[in-house]
């Protein structure tokens, strides 16, 4: 959702250029002297419609996780083996329901760093980090043995429990 929201802050200052002739109202500064200015200070000088789609798009909000919603997701941001990724989401918050696990952090899928588990501001960047992860080491074949490989779960039936859960949800 950041991402987002920078992107269109972006926009509605290039906007705002394009409008008003340039980004200083005519006048030369530099970087320094722009660091204060607000991002409702530019929304404000935006013309109308821009302003519409900007709270339009502010006022999207996070889906509620639900196996539903979070298969969507995956798919949307482009993971490769949706289902089994989804499993995994499902295995590591106890269908998301745990009280003492990574869900806490908004963090699905368990990914840790230095003994504790990332924090995201929502799950949605969760699913985000996940193909990122995907990305970086992920180069194709059967998943399963990838996730063995990677040592993505300590415990030695991970891949047995993921199993169980085809056709489950």
């Amino acid at each position: 959702m950041r991402s987002i929201v920078n992107i269109l802050l972006l926009v509605v200052i290039n906007v705002v250029f394009v409008y008003s002739g340039s980004a200083t109202g005519g006048e030369e500064k530099d970087d320094k002297s722009e660091k204060g200015t607000s991002a409702e200070g530019v929304v404000e000088e935006a013309p109308e419609e821009v302003v519409e789609e900007a709270i339009e798009i502010e006022a999207d909000v996070i889906p509620e996780l639900t196996v539903e919603n979070l298969k969507l997701q995956l798919e949307k941001a482009g993971v490769e083996e949706v289902d089994v990724v989804l499993r995994q989401a499902i295995l590591e918050t106890g269908w998301f329901k745990c009280t003492s696990c990574s869900l806490g952090s908004n963090n699905l899928f368990g990914f840790f760093y230095k003994g504790k588990y990332l924090k995201f501001d929502n799950w949605v960047e969760s699913v985000e980090y996940y193909k990122w992860w995907q990305d970086k080491l992920y180069n194709g074949g059967d998943y399963y043995t990838f996730l063995k490989k990677v040592g993505y779960a300590t415990s030695p039936n991970y891949i047995k429990h993921l199993e169980s859960l085809k056709g489950a949800y």
